[in-house]
């Protein structure tokens, strides 16, 4: 098992058996000490506790893990069976972790996740007993039966992109909720507790505007300075505002913090320009990562890898994800971004749920996938800031935060909890972006003076402001029109396409990868051949698959979400379940 937990040369693990305890632990991790890279594992007479991820706490260390305050009241709780301080002890936790718990004496084990489900948990219930692991395919390659994809999982997939809740991708496969304890008994009887109820940040009441203002930004510097710490970090900087928030509050408390941006193969996209000036402003290093021929030549392989580090959770866009955060490792093991600021500020949806182009070439799963599209309604009709934090983050997020977990140590400030918390109180009304601009001014003010990727801030006159965020909106939109969004009404035209140079002109102003480009050329061949192999689901209509390949390749009509989402299932099937 151990082996099949290795995902890169620079990856290292280990195994753990215990004499007269039917349990037995493999690891892996990045080799550094945790929480930088490596789990962290403590072995004691009378516990033996591996936790995987971060845990940051406001506490002192003063040298051996197993003197750390909150690894000793975890192992004093549980050995005492105390389940009220252990829960109460897993609450004071923050970041995103899952670990085991096992008392060698009694042959008793736990299971615990964070409080968002971030750092995913498989389960697998068999009848010598529940399997677990972090990866989905650990369990699959492991299994003395084999596996098979699950139609619900499927659907949902097909539909949004991601599963839902508890729904894994595999049949007899389950994901253990965020902010669980499950604890196992010797006889085999299982217990589960939420330790966390997101219901009491729900009722917070709001604060004043400007005293939220002011414990925002207090509240941010704190969070960006737990997640750096003392880690060889490095920041993943765009031209938007969030990562700008994370190097403004980084350098006004102190720390020092290489920057890095990824560039494409057209030409260098505006979040190059703006982040080198950005970082020049903050005297910080800056570097630029570029995800060019090199990659697109080999991009099949790229693929591949992700979907086995993903568990077939992502698909093209993964690939050069792993790509880039490969190149990101050479620059420092832990890369600081600003990844769901804009979800939890400003109420930005990743995931939609759009049913007919599933329905019509999956007519067998039409049932699951209506079930899946109220099921996504209903997650949908909560708090923005819940279903940002403990729905999309996750579900639609693990497969990002799988590949780039395979390379770097990712670390997010949004999803601090103090943070977290306060963002429930913010005053009915706030404008998320006025708040990030807010953080800035208080910490950085000479950032203001730049402008984002999408026309926001800097100077000059007020035509010359409103020029520049047209232009920003403008240019964002026209790329996602020339690439993966591209209207059927103008895919049937690509003579007019040729003659207007949009592909030429448009591609690279934003984004570093192009996925209907490389659809249609470097990978044509490969998705041919692979949508039409015998691996494609059972559930899927091989004759409408084969007029959707037709129709994308004659200029009919673009189905790049759609082949992407098919071509994953199908290299995911031949790699996780054959």
């Amino acid at each position: 098992m151990l082996q099949l937990m290795i995902k890169a040369p620079f990856h290292a693990g280990d195994q753990l058996r215990m004499d007269g305890v039917p349990v037995d632990i493999c690891w892996s991790g990045h080799g550094d000490a945790f929480p930088n890279g490596h789990p962290l594992v403590v072995r004691r007479d009378d516990v033996v506790v591996v936790v995987a991820g971060q845990v940051f706490v406001d506490e002192p260390f003063h040298g051996a893990l197993h003197c750390v305050p909150w690894v000793e009241r975890l192992c004093h709780a549980w050995c005492t069976d105390d389940r009220a301080r252990l829960e109460a002890t897993l609450q004071t936790l923050n970041g995103t972790f899952a670990g085991v718990l096992v008392d060698p004496k009694t042959g008793r084990s736990a299971l615990f996740t964070d409080r968002f489900g971030i750092q995913r948990v498989f389960l697998q219930d068999t009848r010598a007993g529940i399997r677990f692991a972090s990866t989905a395919s650990v369990l699959l390659q492991t299994s003395q039966r084999r596996g098979d994809f699950d139609e619900q999982g499927i659907a949902e997939m097909l539909l949004c992109g991601c599963t839902l809740g508890v729904q894994s991708l595999f049949a007899g496969i389950t994901i253990l909720p965020g902010a669980t304890l499950l604890i196992v008994e010797p006889d085999g009887r299982q217990t589960r507790r939420s330790y966390f109820d997101r219901s009491a940040w729900e009722a917070s009441q709001p604060l004043d505007g400007v005293a939220f203002t002011r414990e925002y930004t207090a509240a941010f510097e704190r969070a960006v300075s737990r997640q750096i710490g003392d880690a060889r970090a490095a920041l993943s900087l765009t031209g938007g505002l969030d990562s700008r928030m994370v190097l403004a509050s980084a350098t006004a408390a102190g720390h020092g913090l290489p920057c890095y941006t990824f560039s494409g193969p057209f030409r260098e996209p505006s979040d190059v320009r703006i982040a080198r000036t950005v970082a020049a402003v903050c005297g910080q290093p800056f570097s630029v990562l570029t995800v060019g021929y090199e990659f697109v030549t080999h991009v099949e392989d790229w693929f591949e890898r992700a979907i086995l580090v993903s568990d077939g959770y992502i698909g093209l866009s993964g690939a050069a994800e792993l790509y880039a955060n490969d190149l990101a490792r050479h620059v420092a093991p832990v890369r600081i971004t600003g990844n769901y600021g804009s979800e939890i500020l400003r109420g930005a949806r990743a995931v939609s749920a759009d049913g007919a182009r599933a329905e019509a070439l999956c007519p067998d799963l039409v049932p699951r996938i209506r079930e899946a599209a109220q099921r996504f309604t209903e997650l949908g009709s909560g708090h923005p800031v819940s279903f940002a934090a403990f729905e999309q983050a996750p579900h639609h997020g693990y497969g990002r935060f799988a590949v780039e977990a395979s390379r770097v140590t990712p670390r997010s400030p949004f999803l601090d909890n103090d943070l977290l918390a306060l963002s429930y109180r913010a005053p009915i009304g706030l404008n998320g972006t006025t708040l990030s601009i807010d953080t800035v001014r208080a910490t950085r003010p000479a950032l203001l003076a730049l402008s984002t990727d999408r026309g926001l801030l800097g100077s000059g006159s007020l035509p010359r402001r409103w020029a520049r965020r047209a232009w920003g909106e403008a240019s964002f939109k026209a790329e996602y029109l020339a690439s993966h969004g591209m209207p059927n009404i103008v895919t049937r035209f690509p003579w007019l396409r040729d003659v207007l140079g949009m592909e030429r002109r448009l591609l690279g102003h934003h984004k570093f990868y192009h996925l209907r480009a490389l659809l249609r050329h470097e990978m044509q061949d490969y998705v041919r051949e692979t949508l039409t192999s015998t691996d494609l689901p059972t559930c899927v209509s091989r004759d409408r698959v084969r007029s959707m390949i037709k129709d994308f390749y004659s200029d009919r009509s673009n189905h790049t979400s759609m082949i992407d989402s098919l071509l994953t299932l199908v290299v995911a099937r031949r790699m996780l379940l054959q």
